[in-house]
């Protein structure tokens, strides 16, 4: 699959295509795991999740505000689409993510 440029509806793109966007780097991530993708798509995800934690690592980034910050900013972008308001710039929901011992539970 290779995703072309395009131009968008009024020049941003929606959830489809970000979600397109996303199928195509878990397809290459799958490709080279050897992951299934249509039988263990959950775990490709969350295994494309791990590495890329591995890679802020690497790379000096903190991944759990990395992680948070795209989560609320997948939420912001749901709440636009369902609203039928694109790029709305609804303000953005704190999320939180702790590692916690099994003990803290």
């Amino acid at each position: 699959m290779t995703i072309n440029p395009r131009k968008f509806a009024d020049d941003y793109p929606n959830n489809s295509d970000r979600a397109e966007w996303a199928e195509h780097a878990l397809s290459v991530f799958c490709e080279d795991t050897g992951l299934d993708q249509e039988i263990e798509s959950q775990e490709a995800v969350s295994d494309l999740l791990c590495n890329l934690g591995h890679y802020c690592d690497v790379h000096g980034l903190d991944f759990l505000a990395v992680a948070s910050g795209a989560i609320s900013v997948w939420d912001v972008e749901k709440r636009e689409e369902a609203n039928g308001e694109p790029n709305a710039l609804y303000p953005e929901k704190k999320v939180m993510i702790a590692l916690l011992d099994h003990k803290q539970i």
